[in-house]
């Protein structure tokens, strides 16, 4: 009975750690999905994580290395709502040809702390013929305004390209064509194209595509 004790004691502090979560998302082009802090009773003021990434799945940017154009992936990172608004910002370590991961510190020269919310975002621009790609969170840690350490977990996400977005029709917006093709494939009228929700076409893979219509992200969580 002891032991279940210390394990049910253990288990409840570890589910209680903040955590920095990359949102899973759907998109065509350049995406960009949320790094979102929550769970934070102690509010950080610096935070510190890894993405991770299999390079083979992005698209290639070309930067200038040493004075010389180099293709790396074409990943970026920048600073979201909750860290701008208390004027935070990001520094990530630079890309090469072969980076398969992407040291980032979200910080500032001053003594603000960030609330939980969208913290940074993170945009990616998949390979052709790619049609999604996990990114990682790993090394995750965050500073105190006192700097003590924070301890925090990282979750991460997929995006996915144009066969899983709620563009239906694969004309690059989500409109009212999209609609009524989300309504017909939930009817059964014509095969089930669009993979956003458990690879099945019914009421709920609608309801997404009437909320992307309307303006919200393309929901693909299971």
């Amino acid at each position: 009975m002891l032991v279940f004790l210390m394990f049910l004691a253990l288990s409840v502090t570890l589910s209680a750690y903040p955590t920095l979560t990359i949102g899973s998302i759907a998109g065509t082009g350049t995406i960009t999905t949320p790094l979102t802090a929550s769970g934070f009773t102690v509010m950080p003021a610096g935070l510190q994580w890894t993405v991770t990434f299999t390079a083979s799945q992005l698209a290639k940017k070309s930067i200038l290395i040493g004075g010389v154009n180099t293709q790396v992936p074409d990943i970026t990172v920048t600073a979201g709502p909750a860290a701008t608004v208390v004027g935070k910002d990001i520094s990530c370590a630079p890309l090469t040809a072969s980076s398969t991961s992407m040291v980032c510190l979200l910080t500032g020269v001053n003594q603000n702390v960030m609330s939980n919310g969208v913290v940074a975002n993170i945009s990616v621009t998949l390979a052709a013929g790619i049609n999604q790609t996990y990114l990682g969170l790993s090394n995750t840690l965050g500073a105190s305004i006192d700097a003590n350490a924070i301890t925090l977990s990282g979750t991460g996400g997929t995006v996915y390209g144009n066969a899983m977005s709620c563009d239906a029709n694969g004309d690059g917006k989500v409109d009212i064509l999209d609609v009524q093709l989300a309504m017909r494939m939930a009817l059964g009228l014509q095969a089930c194209t669009i993979k956003i929700y458990n690879n099945q076409c019914n009421v709920i893979t609608y309801q997404r595509i009437v909320n992307a219509s309307l303006g919200d992200a393309c929901n693909v969580g299971q």
